[in-house]
């Protein structure tokens, strides 16, 4: 996967870092793509907030920058280390909630646009706990697009 990304960089890809503040969160980095759309790589983990861990992460990352996600063309792409099927009832920041903030910031799941399937109901596994692929021996292009989303303006 490097490779490919240091080979697409070498192509013809303008990268400029965007500067939005993370207020001490770890693992987002936004950048502008040849100046013509938003990526915001992002890795959700455990980090050195212990009640916004992995999934939270993002929440707050979205509170800081959703209406600058919506105004412009941009790809949220990384892992996301989520699914429903974690969603704990008495938190306000679930995946399903971040799934709706994204959908006000006009973001939907590269994977679900691509399959038809509903968050949770994937038919096809793209989880491997501790990189267990018994099942699976190749990353798939389904693995990949299950971690990206995209603003509507770009679909």
């Amino acid at each position: 996967m490097v490779d490919c990304i240091g080979n697409l960089i070498s192509v013809s890809l303008e990268m400029q870092r965007l500067d939005w503040q993370d207020n001490g969160l770890q693992s987002f980095l936004p950048v502008r793509i040849n100046n013509q759309f938003n990526l915001v790589a992002v890795w959700t983990k455990q980090a050195n907030f212990p009640t916004f861990r992995y999934i939270g992460q993002l929440w707050k990352y979205l509170q800081l920058h959703k209406e600058q996600m919506a105004a412009a063309p941009t790809v949220l792409c990384g892992d996301l280390n989520n699914n429903k099927i974690w969603d704990v009832w008495d938190r306000w920041w679930n995946h399903s909630d971040v799934v709706r903030e994204l959908s006000a910031a006009k973001m939907k799941s590269l994977y679900h646009l691509a399959t038809g399937e509903e968050q949770g109901s994937e038919s096809v596994p793209t989880f491997f706990l501790h990189r267990n692929l018994k099942s699976h021996t190749t990353l798939t292009l389904r693995s990949l697009l299950k971690a990206c989303l995209i603003h509507k303006t770009i679909r």
